[in-house]
């Protein structure tokens, strides 16, 4: 049986009501629009151009944030790939889901978008080029036409093969409407340079460029200066290659009349760590490098501006839903065209646990939420609670746990709120078997050893 996805009621929703797109019947309404949704894999906020990036990293995104809804604080649900992006896709916080860990799919019980969308007429196409997303993981629930070009280091720019693939299925496979989604890892290690985008004079050191996480991970403790920057370097260049694609998808939109009447929205999954806390790349913790994602929609009609209250991931499904005129109950949903939402709260999860855990890859069970500056994060392992004024530590280095009891007080209900809304009626865990290839593909990534 599918279920619906949960969460609290959102913000009132009367630019969609304006817009026609709020319940709308194909009998009565406008057409419902062609649906397209980015996901760049590993994408931290901060070093994309508009939310500050040092380097001039995603001109093509940038612009297409002035014709959007950007949303400056999005927290994604979990920093890693498989429970991040089965909340994108069904709308539910990770412990409702249960895909949490390697090992677990998401349930054939979870109602997701595509699959919401193919039930009103909607085509729907996914390319993805992360091996987590796939069938075996229970991320192709819903896609007609679904395609996993898997990532080998050989691949230099898996980001323009899967563009290019993505425009030849819009003229193939996207009859109107359609739903369209490109998951994108670049910017995953391994970290490749890309001359093309230079931002550093080049390799350095030990490093070459490329190499697989598991393999610099045996380096941390004596990585140099100039070797980190080289790291963090190749990164950005990923990410100027996945930037260059993205621009190339959206004027390829433009020629086919497929962007003017479209919903598009580009987001990530999660963010990547560079040694501030002593480590590298994602998956163990809760920190602001991790979660914060950029988020940007835009719709015929809606208004381009800049959100500055937080918002999570797991208010994407419920929106595009929205404004493909499906009815969505109370479900949260994005603020789009209303006033500032002062109370908002924000949660995030993870519930690590390797296949083969060691000292450079192991459990991690933590709990965060986020209201207004304040954020708490909780170690279900027995560490101590963390309590940060992002106002005035954006970088999250002062704990203030023991100095601000009321608030830590205030503040952990909040979270036991959170978690128990977010955690309502979960599904039955699903366990999926990999093959040696997926097992491969994982190992590449880092997330087996």
């Amino acid at each position: 049986m599918r279920v619906p996805t949960h969460g609290r009621a959102g913000p009132a929703w009367a630019v969609l009501a304006a817009l026609g797109w709020m319940g709308c019947s194909s009998l009565t309404g406008p057409p419902p629009p062609d649906i397209v949704l980015l996901v760049i894999d590993t994408l931290r906020a901060d070093h994309v151009g508009v939310y500050g990036a040092a380097r001039p990293t995603s001109p093509a995104i940038d612009a297409f944030a002035t014709q959007s809804v950007r949303f400056e604080r999005a927290y994604a649900p979990a920093p890693w790939t498989l429970p991040s992006t089965a909340t994108i896709l069904t709308g539910m916080a990770p412990s409702a889901h249960g895909a949490v860990r390697v090992g677990q799919k998401l349930s054939p019980a979870a109602l997701t978008l595509p699959e919401r969308l193919q039930e009103e007429g909607y085509a729907t196409v996914a390319l993805s080029a992360n091996p987590f997303v796939s069938r075996t993981w229970g991320l192709a629930q819903g896609f007609d036409h679904f395609e996993q070009p898997l990532r080998t280091p050989a691949d230099r720019n898996a980001a323009e093969a899967l563009v290019r693939r993505g425009l030849e299925l819009i003229d193939t496979d996207c009859a109107r409407p359609c739903f369209l989604y490109l998951h994108f890892i670049d910017p995953h290690d391994p970290y490749t340079p890309h001359a093309e985008h230079a931002f550093d004079p080049g390799p350095t050191g030990r490093l070459k460029g490329g190499e697989e996480i598991g393999v610099l991970r045996t380096l941390d403790p004596d990585l140099q200066a100039d070797e980190l920057d080289f790291i963090v370097a190749s990164y950005d260049e990923e990410i100027a290659a996945t930037d260059a694609a993205v621009g190339r998808l959206l004027s390829g939109l433009y020629d086919r009349g497929r962007r003017s009447d479209a919903v598009l929205a580009l987001t990530a999954d999660h963010g990547e760590e560079f040694m501030g806390r002593g480590w590298l790349g994602h998956t163990r913790t809760l920190y602001e490098e991790l979660l914060r994602v950029p988020l940007m929609v835009s719709a015929p009609g809606l208004a381009a501006e800049v959100r500055a209250e937080p918002v999570a991931l797991q208010q994407l499904a419920p929106t595009l839903a929205a404004l493909a005129g499906l009815p969505t109950g109370d479900e949260p949903r994005l603020p789009l065209g209303v006033a500032k939402v002062t109370d908002a709260v924000v949660f995030s999860e993870v519930d690590f646990v390797p296949i083969n855990e060691s000292e450079r890859l192991k459990t991690a069970k933590k709990q965060a939420v986020v209201q207004g500056s304040w954020k708490l994060i909780r170690d279900g392992l027995g560490g101590g609670p963390e309590l940060y004024n992002l106002a005035a530590d954006p970088g999250e280095q002062l704990n203030l746990a023991r100095v601000e009891p009321e608030r830590l007080a205030t503040l952990g209900a909040v979270l036991d709120q959170a978690a128990q809304a977010g955690g309502a009626e979960p599904l039955p865990r699903v366990e999926t078997q990999m093959s040696d290839a997926e097992q491969e593909q994982l190992r590449h990534l880092g997330y087996i050893e």
